[in-house]
């Protein structure tokens, strides 16, 4: 099993620390090393890297924790490479000390745990017969490990996290959205605390959202809880327990966590000198499809890409620009025709299955949707109702709607919103991220002739008005130099309309990045000094060599090819960073075929 496997599941773990609010009550500040301590927080699965220092070598970890509730000692098992120790140690004020031994190895660690994260250092001395390095050694290097997050049988579907938005006074809101069992009749509230100062936020109610346009194919009724956050301080890490009350399983929790942005004053004082944010689109699964039967690699973007990042680096932690298809029929919340097709089994799972049916660890796809805000555009799929179904008509993207873009409904002062709650249905909006721009556009049912005109005016305000002077980034579903597919039919006449009225706004903008999917590639082109990505690599069918494919290859000059297997890559996403300080943008497109988190392509340009 490749390292990045395991590393990521680091990821999964940052969650753990929302446990710390178990017994923290709520809307008051706590010493957050006490409750950690009490709660029993190392309690659980945790998973991570284990890196030596004099090679660089990293070797993955999955830990088994046991820790009762107000002991300091805990013990367990943990599996480096597929060797297996003992683990015995203590946690005291936030210092942890901890022991790993077997017939072949002892390692003796020191270090630290917060926010569900345990860092520290090591020295290792192994016997000449050890596996791990064939001689007899010591060495030391250090170990970041993360703690999975939990799912309680309530939750039906997420948590996943919508906003994060920074405003004016420094101060972001976060909303937090769970799908429960309708006939269980749930509530919930969500509670924010500041993962190095113990200070809570909340409780804050979660609100059930409106009712689904069910059809007949959906099992399950689901109902949706919003709540959000208000009022948490810029460039923080926060944990975040919901606590969910219903008829059948009485009052349980979920525990995980999310970083705020930075503020625009963190910008131009200094403070905050770089940003993050990663991209890809088109991850939707279907058995029908070819994907299901390949290593569908939702689960292995999402490692390679947060693995040892976020084990070693919390500011990673920043948020997703999807380009949409997150599902494979988005007018389904459950199953229809024997496939997984809804957005409660594909985008919105929750999960603690270590493995499915293809041997993937859907605990990685739970914890990023938790743990990073999504901001998704509309893709095709997301407005079926069937596999055959090739148009849309207005209105046809309610659950997208209800689900992932229904937050933008214009009651928020912080987001712009073209006219998502009309009848248009654009689901167009605007919102920074710290001191990224983000323009989501639905190129589907909306820049008609009805309404091309008003889209453009307000699309024309946000490239134009004052911001920390980021990157802008209009992200959208089909290609503007491709994709003219027969299943956006009538809707290319939007696009290449689109097209032809942005480019005289964005052209030689080079703080402008284009974001797109629909075709199952990795392509990149510069044209009149804007950077145009195609980025639907997220584990739907690979369609190399099919015409759409030949048509965006063309288009963008140049496809981004594996360099081990010579073809375009069918499995990528990108990660993007920004430097403010030197005012560069740096593009990395990643393979995750393998979860060799091999960077394939790199462009840094100046902006």
């Amino acid at each position: 099993m490749k390292q990045k496997y395991w590393v990521f599941a680091l990821c999964c773990g940052i969650l753990l620390l929302g446990i710390f609010v178990i017994s923290s009550g709520c809307g008051t500040s706590t010493n957050s090393s006490a409750v950690s301590q009490s709660a029993g927080a190392l309690q659980g699965d945790w998973a991570g890297v284990y890196t030596e220092e004099a090679n660089g070598t990293q070797l993955n970890l999955k830990v088994s924790i046991v820790h009762k509730e107000g002991s300091k000692d805990f013990n367990g098992t943990v599996f480096i490479n597929g060797d297996q120790y003992q683990v015995a140690g203590y946690l005291e004020n936030n210092t942890i000390q901890m022991s790993f031994t077997n017939d072949l190895s002892t390692i003796t660690s020191n270090g630290s745990h917060a926010a569900g994260r345990i860092n520290g250092t090591f020295k290792r001395s192994t016997s000449g017969s050890a596996k791990m390095t064939g001689a007899a050694v010591t060495t030391s290097g250090t170990i970041n490990i993360i703690k999975f997050i939990d799912i309680p049988a309530s939750v039906q579907m997420g948590p996943w996290l919508l906003y994060s938005q920074d405003n004016s006074a420094n101060q972001c809101n976060m909303t937090i959205r769970i799908g429960s069992k309708s006939s269980h009749n749930p509530t919930a509230t969500v509670t924010a605390t500041d993962a190095l100062t113990g200070k809570t936020y909340g409780p804050s109610p979660m609100v059930k959202q409106g009712d689904h346009e069910y059809d007949s194919y959906d099992v399950y009724f689901v109902d949706i809880l919003q709540g959000t956050i208000s009022g948490l301080p810029s460039n923080k890490l926060f944990t975040y327990q919901i606590a969910i009350k219903d008829s059948k399983y009485g009052t349980t929790y979920v525990n995980a966590s999310f970083r705020t942005p930075p503020s625009w004053a963190d910008i131009q004082s200094g403070a905050v000198t770089s940003q993050i944010f990663f991209s890809y689109g088109d991850n939707r699964r279907n058995v029908l499809e070819t994907a299901d039967s390949l290593p569908v690699v939702e689960e292995n973007i999402v490692n390679s890409a947060y693995s040892n990042l976020l084990a070693t680096d919390p500011n990673t932690q920043t948020f997703i620009a999807h380009n949409g298809d997150g599902s494979t029929l988005g007018q389904n919340i459950e199953i229809a025709a024997g496939c997984v097709v809804g957005w409660k089994n594909e985008w919105l799972k929750s999960s603690n299955d270590t493995s499915d049916s293809k041997g993937h660890n859907l605990r990685y796809h739970t914890w990023l949707r938790a743990s990073l805000p999504t901001f998704m555009s509309a893709g095709n799929h997301e407005g079926k109702a069937s596999i055959a179904e090739t148009g849309f008509k207005r209105g046809s993207f309610g659950l997208y709607g209800k689900l992932m873009a229904g937050i933008y409904n214009g009651s928020d002062s912080n987001v712009t919103l073209m006219d998502g709650s009309d009848a248009y249905d654009s689901f167009t909006y605007m919102t920074d991220y710290g001191g990224i721009r983000l323009i989501v556009l639905n190129t589907y049912n909306c820049y008609t002739s009805a309404d091309a005109g008003t889209i453009l005016a307000k699309i024309k305000t946000w490239i134009n008005s004052a911001y920390p002077g980021g990157p802008i980034i209009l992200l959208m579903h089909p290609s503007l130099y491709g994709s003219s597919t027969a299943e956006i039919g009538a809707y290319w006449s939007n696009v290449t309309k689109l097209r032809a009225d942005l480019q005289p706004l964005i052209n030689n903008k080079n703080n402008v990045i284009v974001i797109s999917g629909h075709v199952h590639e990795t392509a990149r082109t510069v044209q009149q000094g804007v950077h145009y990505y195609v980025l639907g690599t997220g584990g739907a069918p690979d369609m190399s060599g099919s015409s759409d494919d030949l048509e965006s290859m063309l288009n963008f000059s140049s496809g981004i090819k594996n360099p081990l297997a010579n073809q375009f890559l069918d499995y990528a996403y990108g990660k993007f960073s920004v430097d403010y300080k030197t005012r560069k943008i740096t593009a990395d497109i990643i393979d995750a075929h393998t979860g060799s988190d091999q960077v394939v392509d790199t462009i840094t340009w100046g902006y």
